[in-house]
């Protein structure tokens, strides 16, 4: 499996049980809708560092796609900045936690640097798209 495909669904899984949001996540499927909020995830494809063998940057985004007229302003300001707030403050700790299995360490990979944007709501026809962007630094480990 790509590196970026283990890290989507590995990012996907922490925010459906740490913020409870729909299940499951869709990655890198931005065509059509099936409800009134929907997870999309999406990266581009892992660039690999010039100077260390095994060691990946991947760039993603996190979007929270809602119908603007069943979300408030309030409600959908609270679920991007509860986003934000949750890959600042946990995400690497579940992404390279041994015990999840749907993490990166089933994979013998680990996330050494996670960061993220403060995110941004983007009008879409019907829809708002709450995008917050996510770059990780990635390298295989030693078993």
């Amino acid at each position: 499996m790509l590196v970026s495909d283990r890290f989507l669904v590995a990012l996907g899984e922490f925010l459906v049980d740490e913020l409870g949001w729909v299940d499951p996540p869709r990655l890198r499927d931005w065509s059509g809708t099936k409800g009134a909020k929907e997870l999309i995830l999406d990266a581009d494809e892992p660039e690999e560092h010039e100077g260390l063998d095994g060691v990946f940057s991947v760039s993603a985004v996190v979007c929270l796609k809602v119908r603007t007229r069943d979300a408030s302003e309030a409600d959908r300001r609270g679920w991007l900045g509860d986003a934000v707030e949750a890959l600042r403050e946990s995400a690497l700790a579940f992404l390279n936690d041994p015990e999840n299995a749907r993490g990166l360490g089933e994979e013998e990979l680990r996330v050494f640097d996670l960061r993220n944007d403060d995110g941004v709501w983007e009008v879409e026809d019907k829809w708002l798209n709450g995008k917050v962007m996510v770059k990780a630094v990635i390298a295989g480990v030693d078993g």
